[in-house]
């Protein structure tokens, strides 16, 4: 930072922050999570990572990561919201930021990449979430942003010319999931963008702002009014392959199933004649599919999260550098087979880790038979 008056604001915006993570159904959400990571990488990309602070906010980071057991509950005030926007305004003054410009050639690498996945996804759409399939080959798209009962009642009532219907309340994770499903789709063309807005999140603004306007050299949506509008887990060519593929239709606060079903039937038919004029899908990697193999302590290697994927009846496991960075996305259908693949793949340092892994498992795998809820150290 440029000044020791900034270092101390920066530590004091952290320490607010990270209180936050002493109200349970705060270290819980996955919202206050996507906040901490957030933070992490702007703390490392500036140099931060020596301060007192920054060691603190690592280990909340861990806390919520093994706390985790809910998406966004709509609290209003949302607490991380004061100290994640100063730290962002603190941020946006300071130049000394490495390794986050994006260049010409940077941004043809990255074109490439999506032209030649190692691995493509086998069904769609790839990546969970709240959503129902209707006509996979279907041009049209409908998000419903928090209003739940809507989603439920277009779900039911299958618009014809539509190939999902599904909820969004998070203008991260949330738009990231739906932008990279709908790259992917076969034939989508149009998104209609209904339903309530998320409070605080703004999810829907934001997604309007990412297809009007894109994002910025850190992966933030220009003129998205949701807080935590960056999408870090999206490529630039990603994101215009979106914004050339996807016309979004904006109407926020029609809640009605009958309105809405009344504005998918009457999309333009050129937009509806889009799909077929559009470019190619844009296969995404997916997770490797775990095959059956013969014969949270803090590990140097990184550290787990375990979900339980009960639709699919299969087992998902995450491993993340102690720098919170993703490196490996594992599914299987037993705890045996997903921890056998950890340890040959060298995921693990630690004998003490190595236990803990087995254990919260194999506690996964009981919950999968059993049709229960999991929750990671519960």
């Amino acid at each position: 930072m440029k000044a020791d008056k900034d270092r101390g604001t920066v530590a004091a915006l952290l320490t607010e922050l990270i209180a936050v993570g002493d109200e349970p159904k705060c270290l819980s959400c996955r919202c206050y999570l996507d906040v901490l990571r957030q933070v992490w990488q702007d703390i490392e990309a500036r140099g931060l990572e020596n301060f007192p602070e920054a060691e603190a906010l690592d280990e909340m980071i861990g806390r919520s990561v093994r706390a985790q057991s809910h998406d966004c509950l709509g609290c209003d005030p949302c607490l991380p919201v004061a100290p994640f926007n100063a730290l962002n305004e603190l941020f946006r003054e300071s130049t000394e930021v490495r390794g986050r410009s994006c260049s010409a050639e940077c941004a043809a690498r990255t074109q490439d990449s999506l032209a030649a996945p190692p691995e493509h996804a086998p069904e769609w759409p790839p990546l969970p979430g709240s959503y129902r399939v209707l006509d996979p080959l279907a041009p049209g798209a409908v998000c419903t942003l928090s209003s739940e009962d809507l989603f439920e009642s277009l779900a039911e009532a299958t618009p014809p010319g539509v190939a999902i219907v599904g909820s969004m309340v998070t203008e991260n994770l949330g738009i990231e999931r739906l932008v990279r499903n709908l790259i992917a789709a076969p034939a989508v063309s149009w998104l209609l963008l209904c339903g309530v807005d998320s409070k605080g999140h703004r999810a829907g603004e934001s997604l309007l702002a990412l297809s009007r306007n894109g994002v910025d050299a850190e992966m933030r949506v220009v003129g998205a009014p949701g807080h935590r509008a960056r999408l870090p887990s999206l490529t630039h060519a990603e994101v215009e392959a979106f914004r050339r593929r996807v016309t979004v239709l904006e109407h926020l606060a029609v809640t009605d199933p009958g309105e809405v079903l009344g504005l998918a039937a009457a999309v333009p038919a050129r937009s509806r004649d889009a799909a077929g004029e559009q470019e190619p899908a844009v296969p995404l990697k997916v997770a490797e599919r775990v095959a059956h193999l013969s014969s949270s302590p803090r590990d140097p290697a990184g550290y787990f999260v375990i979900d339980v994927l009960s639709h699919r009846k299969l087992l998902r496991l995450e491993h993340y550098t102690n720098d919170h960075r993703l490196t490996s996305v594992m599914e299987g259908e037993s705890a045996r087979d997903l921890y056998l693949s950890a340890i040959r793949k060298g995921l693990l340092s630690r004998f003490d880790h190595a236990a803990y892994l087995g254990r919260e498992l194999g506690r996964a795998e009981d919950a999968l038979r059993r049709g229960e809820r999991f929750t990671q150290d519960g």
